[in-house]
């Protein structure tokens, strides 16, 4: 579990399985600043670490950081080399893939059918990025699981 606390800019992880097993306050973790636009968007573990992505839809960023197991920073940065998706737009993240070395983030925008990707490299460059070439589902539509 991942705790944010927007008064105090401060970032904390819970480790459990059935019960709690752990956790604290991820030292050096970047500044979000107090009450920000930033969101957690989505966590994954890749190569035993956990990787947080955030979204800025305001200012149009987003970024990753990867925490290791005792709770130190290990990286992270913004995504360069990608398609803006627009201040304050209807994209969402679908989902985070891991392609070996590569991570592919899979976008969606309910209101236009549209669903765009994101091959990302270890250093956080973009390597791809472009629309799925396939029929456009309507905003009725959900994913429910990628295989």
């Amino acid at each position: 579990m991942v705790w944010r606390n927007g008064g105090t800019d401060k970032t904390a992880i819970w480790r459990r399985k059935q019960q709690f097993i752990g956790g604290g306050f991820i030292q050096d973790a970047p500044k979000l600043g107090s009450n920000s636009n930033w969101q957690l968007i989505d966590a994954n573990v890749v190569d035993n670490d956990l990787r947080l992505l955030w979204r800025d839809a305001v200012g149009d960023q987003t970024a990753y950081w990867t925490v290791s197991n005792d709770l130190a920073m290990a990286g992270g940065g913004f995504f360069t080399n990608t398609t803006a998706l627009g201040s304050n737009s209807d994209w969402k993240l679908l989902d985070e893939l891991i392609l070996g070395d590569k991570t592919q983030l899979v976008w969606r925008n309910a209101a236009s059918s549209e669903t765009a990707y994101w091959t990302i490299d270890a250093g956080g460059s973009a390597v791809d990025r472009g629309f799925f070439d396939a029929p456009k589902v309507g905003g009725e539509w959900e994913l429910t699981e990628v295989a």
